[in-house]
């Protein structure tokens, strides 16, 4: 019977009797349960909370006590310890402590509870203050079971106390205590190994990097720090690194009552990079132990594997990884000089161990996720070609790096060989549907198509799994997803959640500025352009979103205004190919003729390019639409027309496309055209058709009301 069938009585009934099948076997716990309900571990998580209100492992502990508390009442003779090894606890002192928690007295005064039937007097005694105090007893620890059973049917909170904790736990930044600020790469680099080894242990919910990198600095107490993560465990840790030698002290922390379950001090000279795994490993395994995680052999494997020999090229890959860090702090992380910095030591790295799979990875993942998509398309193809030979490295010398192949499939997509790129991504949803890692990846393969139906539903399977803050560029991503579906109070959500997590004003303002654009609304969008500017008067996506905007309102003297401002910076590496096309419109309507034609002119060699190449700009269309904009903007009405009827090839229009049909003024000179309207009434038709689709999918998720 599928699982979907079952109601909470039978579910919890069936669960019972696996659990009751494996009663003496103390290592049958969350894994095992996992494996024979042929289920996944948040597909269960899920239905057992639905149907008990419990944790996996707190059903299983319950199911233990109350075979225990029956055992207890049949065989008065027995043991207690005899009764925690038949009902699977190896520990008699921990089943005191569960059987007290869950029954409020403990085995010994339950065994004194329970008399013989043959013992039982025949005519009621009057109650003895003693036998009153025990009544008393049984009536309210019954109340007690009740209150258990019940509190989640009449929101009955349960005392804290006597909560369970589950196994959710943050590691927070490690603070670099060493008198050289430079090590701080290697302090950090304890800390996100140790945070990844924990994270690949099913039993453990832990809360990602990003996640936690924003209480680096601050002055949030730990408990407010765990309530914001929704977390039971905190990891603290700082360090000192002089010369060989590494000095770590680490917290493991209840949050709730501040209790520490351990607070050791870590000295160990790194000469090796096993010495390296051997520390990290120490404290990852600690923890796991002090919460009672469970810990398959597989597993401890995994934590204690070595990457490389090289210790050299281990520090070069560790000083990698930070830079990267902290490009993705900045808003505009794809332009950050710390990407070059992090691709120079990535690479140095292989140049000291030529099979380094991780180093591989991140290499291939800059010049595919980062180099590439922000490339000219001069050098688009040229970065595509290096990311996957960097990829079949990385596969090459470790075929289970789940990395590579997710940066493998993003390639497959980039490219447009779908087939393939599919293939890799359902075998991971295969593998790993339960990882939120690879919805993001569906998340993004979806979008980058413009299709943006799959592209919400991987979005909501992603944040259903994640139990967390969000990254930035996700945020920034489904914002202009529901923008171009038509859905702007439900964009503006999350626009508004991307300046609450992560106080960027001013990137949330940007983006605000831009969503209004593509909406049409261009007055509210110069709001939004015009306090970002005044908070940031050198951001250049500031001076990129206004020239454009000013353009939609045909204000030409103000977009020339900030045209001039884009070309005095001179970072054309920071200007997308989309500020360059609206800064040749700029010069053409402030009466630069010649430039704006040496503009266009470059621009329609790099969109024929994309198109060769088969960019996610052309795949989108996108190219094709700028092309035709071009030419228009040109006068030459024919090769516009052209260029734009292939738009009716689109099987998802964005909402973007039909507001700039309908509200660029470059437009105007092919806008009465017969071609013209015919394409703009097929685009609205598709796009209404997908828009429906897309509210009904929302009303579903329960996102806006039916």
């Amino acid at each position: 019977m599928a699982e979907s069938t079952l109601n909470g009585q039978e579910f919890s009934e069936r669960l019972t009797k696996i659990i009751e099948a494996n009663l003496k076997n103390e290592q049958f716990g969350v894994t095992q349960l996992v494996h024979e309900m042929k289920m996944s571990h948040s597909s269960l998580h899920r239905a057992v909370k639905n149907a008990a209100g419990l944790t996996i492992s707190q059903f299983i502990c319950m199911v233990r006590l109350k075979n225990a508390q029956e055992i207890l009442k049949q065989n008065p003779a027995i043991t207690v310890s005899e009764v925690a090894y038949a009902c699977g606890f190896h520990s008699v002192t921990y089943f005191n402590k569960c059987f007290h928690d869950f029954y409020g007295f403990s085995p010994g005064e339950a065994k004194k509870q329970t008399e013989p039937k043959n013992n039982a007097p025949k005519t009621p005694l009057p109650l003895t203050k003693q036998k009153k105090w025990l009544l008393a007893s049984v009536l309210l620890s019954a109340l007690l079971i009740i209150l258990f059973f019940t509190h989640e049917q009449f929101n009955i909170p349960v005392l804290p106390e006597n909560k369970p904790l589950e196994k959710t736990i943050a590691v927070l930044p490690f603070k670099n205590d060493s008198p050289d600020s430079t090590n701080a790469y290697f302090i950090n680099g304890l800390m996100e190994s140790i945070l990844n080894n924990l994270s690949n242990i099913e039993d453990l919910n832990v809360r990602s990097r990003t996640s936690v990198e924003k209480f680096r600095e601050g002055n949030k107490s730990l408990k407010e720090i765990a309530k914001e993560l929704n977390v039971d465990y905190l990891v603290e840790g700082n360090g000192q690194k002089y010369g060989d030698e590494v000095l770590l002290n680490i917290q493991l922390i209840e949050a709730n009552t501040d209790r520490h379950l351990f607070s050791e001090q870590y000295r160990k000279e790194i000469r090796e990079v096993k010495d390296f795994i051997d520390l990290q490993s120490e404290i990852a395994l600690n923890i796991v132990s002090k919460i009672n995680a469970e810990l398959s052999p597989e597993e401890e494997q995994n934590i204690k594997e070595i990457p490389t020999e090289n210790m050299a090229a281990y520090n070069l890959y560790l000083r990698g990884l930070d830079y990267l860090r902290l490009a993705k702090q900045s808003p505009l992380f794809q332009f950050s000089e710390d990407i070059y910095k992090a691709k120079s030591l990535f690479e140095d790295a292989i140049k000291l161990d030529t099979t380094f799979s991780l180093a591989y990875s991140w290499l291939a993942h800059i010049y595919i996720d980062n180099l590439w998509y922000w490339a000219g398309a001069n050098l688009a193809d040229r970065y595509l070609d290096t990311g996957i030979i960097l990829v079949n490295n990385a596969l090459k010398y470790d075929a289970a790096n789940v990395f590579a192949q997710s940066v493998k499939g993003t390639y497959y997509n980039y490219k447009g060989m779908y087939k393939e790129a599919e293939a890799i991504f359902e075998d991971m949803e295969q593998k790993q549907r339960d990882l939120p890692g690879t919805w993001e990846t569906q998340f993004n393969f979806y979008r980058h198509q413009n299709d943006i139906y799959n592209a919400i539903k991987s979005f909501y399977k992603y944040l259903e799994l994640k139990e967390e803050n969000l990254p930035p560029y996700i945020i920034q991503s489904i914002t202009m997803c529901l923008t171009n579906a038509g859905f702007p109070e439900l964009r503006q959500k999350y626009a508004r959640e991307l300046t609450r997590l992560y106080n960027d004003s001013a990137g949330y303002l940007r983006l605000m500025g831009l969503t209004e654009m593509y909406s049409g609304d261009f007055e509210t969008a110069d709001q939004y352009y015009s306090l970002a500017y005044k908070m940031d008067s050198l951001d250049i996506g500031s001076w990129s979103g206004l020239m454009s905007n000013h353009l939609f309102r045909e204000e030409y003297a103000d977009a020339a205004v900030f045209l001039q401002k884009i070309e005095n910076a001179g970072n054309n590496h920071q200007v997308s190919i989309a500020t360059r096309f609206f800064g040749g419109y700029a010069a053409l309507k402030s009466g630069r003729k010649t430039d704006a034609e040496i503009y266009f002119k470059n621009e329609l060699k790099n969109f024929l390019n994309t198109i060769e190449l088969n960019t996610p700009a052309a795949q989108r269309f996108e190219s094709h639409f700028f092309i035709a904009v071009t030419y228009a903007a040109l006068e030459e009405k024919e090769k516009a027309l052209e260029y734009l009827s292939i738009l009716n090839n689109i099987e998802n229009v964005p909402y973007n496309y039909i507001m700039v049909l309908q509200k660029w003024p470059g437009f105007e000179i092919i806008r009465e055209e017969s071609e013209f309207l015919k394409l703009e009434n097929n685009l609205v038709t598709k796009y209404q058709k997908e828009h429906e689709r897309i509210g009904k999918l929302l009303k579903e998720l329960g996102e806006i009301e039916s």
